[in-house]
């Protein structure tokens, strides 16, 4: 294994050609947005790992979770020299006196890519020259759900119907692959954003030699017994009480005794939840698209509801906006409109696509719900966080934490606002120690990496990178089934 990605390119790093057909089910700016990202992560394979930007995006924080993931599971990236920086710059931030900075996963050139790309392919798009994304009479644009409702919040009042025409031909188009899971799911969110670490030809068996593979420590609930079992066994609790959320609830959306109306309120399903249930829970990924499709559905009636055309005479424009700000305030919250001032209200009242506008708003309300496993992970970090300070505050359970590995960075940076300070001093001098360690194994191994000294052998510390990365990310970051990752803020629903 070297210690950079394999020189040859990656087969599909190329744009598709311009007016080539593409499958209805096909969202060409995904298949955009994924060429640049396949792209992207072939560059810095090949030359930017070796340049100042690269080792300077990864003292900042460097790959994210899903990115991190990705590149640990191609099998032929070795990421020895990317977390020597990583865990050097987290050494520096957290020992910078007065502005000390935990975080970590914030300096992801990819996810930098990925943003670039969404929004040029918008650009694209706009001007009509995106790749196979061109409509035409009769014909779905096509886009996923997921970025036609971003193009829908980019549209002019004008183009809401014709944005609006396309939502509801996709619409349709799910409900008829309603019967294959993987089918609708695509339609819906376009390609898994988990797809390149998930796809067959990844690699995991460098996975199993870093990660535990044994039952996570949490049955049923949060116990001091079972934080404490998962220190003692090498893993972030935190990490293992968020996955045990995660995969309960798509447990509990595919159980048998599921209730279509009575449990309503809890079927909103994230992109990425949805894919994992698709791969082993497929009873709860038939559930979810359902849920997803009926709220599409509404969202797309109500836009297709006209109102009355806007008053074309500007008294009577005048007397709209008079007659709109004189409702209460509760009111004017409940229509969703964006106004915070009386001027505001004219000058909004007076666009001619106000109307449209309204609608736009009351169809994203009708629509936008927050996923239910992503909810359930981040409960469930906070609630493990809270707890572990509990434990922390007396002499016997610092001593017993102080055994241990402690936690993976990621949690330790959150915990620094839920964590009584004293407690939280603990659990950084303990990941202080520990990252001296694996940075002192990952400087080893990149000296022994030199041609210099190649009738040295390799020993413990050519795995230090796999041990990095678990202790930066968390242990999620090697899993090789479930791999719907841990929001800041609960991703809205499919």
């Amino acid at each position: 294994m070297t210690d950079v990605l394999s020189r040859t390119p990656p087969a599909q790093a190329v744009e598709p050609e311009r007016g080539g057909a593409l499958d209805d089910a096909a969202c060409a700016v995904c298949e955009f947005v994924r060429a640049s990202v396949d792209r992207s992560i072939f560059f810095i394979a090949v030359e930017g790992i070796s340049e100042d930007w690269f080792r300077l995006q990864m003292r900042k924080g460097g790959f994210c979770l899903r990115h991190a993931r990705r590149l640990a599971l191609e099998g032929s990236f070795r990421l020895t020299e990317p977390y020597r920086h990583v865990i050097g710059g987290w050494q520096d931030r957290a020992e910078a006196p007065g502005k000390m900075d935990l975080s970590v996963g914030g300096g992801c050139p990819v996810c930098a890519t990925e943003s670039r790309a969404e929004a040029h392919a918008f650009g694209l798009l706009a001007r009509g020259d995106l790749a196979g994304a061109r409509v035409t009479p009769g014909r779905t644009l096509p886009i996923c759900l997921d970025h036609l409702v971003l193009l829908l919040d980019r549209a002019a009042w004008s183009q809401v119907a014709e944005v609006a025409g396309s939502i509801g031909g996709r619409v349709r188009l799910a409900m008829l692959a309603s019967a294959e899971v993987e089918g609708p799911s695509e339609i819906l969110c376009g390609l898994d954003p988990n797809g390149a670490a998930r796809r067959a030809g990844a690699s995991h068996a460098n996975a199993r030699d870093a990660h535990p593979t044994e039952p996570l420590g949490f049955d049923a609930s949060i116990t001091p017994d079972a934080v404490y079992r998962e220190l003692e066994d090498g893993r972030c609790p935190v990490c293992s009480a968020v996955r045990t959320a995660s995969l309960g609830y798509i447990g509990w959306l595919g159980r048998p005794a599921y209730e279509p109306r009575g449990d309503r309120d809890l079927d909103a399903v994230c992109r990425e939840h949805l894919f994992d249930a698709g791969q082993r829970a497929t009873a709860a990924a038939a559930r979810g698209v359902a849920a997803s499709i009926e709220r599409w559905r509404l969202m797309a009636d109500l836009l297709a509801d006209g109102s009355a055309p806007p008053p074309t005479r500007l008294t009577g424009r005048l007397r709209r906006a008079v007659d709109i700000f004189r409702r209460d305030r509760a009111a004017r919250r409940r229509q969703f409109l964006p106004i915070r001032s009386a001027w505001a209200t004219v000058r909004y009242l007076l666009d001619p696509g106000a109307p449209v506008i309204e609608r736009r708003h009351q169809a994203h309300v009708q629509r936008d719900r927050a996923c239910v496993g992503c909810t359930a992970m981040i409960t469930a970090a906070r609630r493990t966080l809270d707890l572990l300070g509990a434990l922390l505050v007396g002499r016997a359970g610092v001593d017993r934490f102080e055994r241990t590995d402690g936690i993976c960075l990621r949690h330790l940076a959150a915990g620094r606002s839920r964590i009584e300070l004293q407690s939280h001093a603990v659990a950084l001098r303990v990941a202080a120690a520990r990252a001296a360690r694996i940075g002192w194994e990952l400087d080893e191994e990149a000296r022994k990496l030199n041609w210099s000294v190649r009738y040295e052998p390799h020993g413990p510390e050519e795995t230090a990178w796999m041990r990095a990365l678990r202790f930066v990310l968390g242990d999620d970051v090697l899993a090789a089934d479930f791999l719907a990752t841990e929001p800041d803020v609960a991703r809205l629903a499919a």
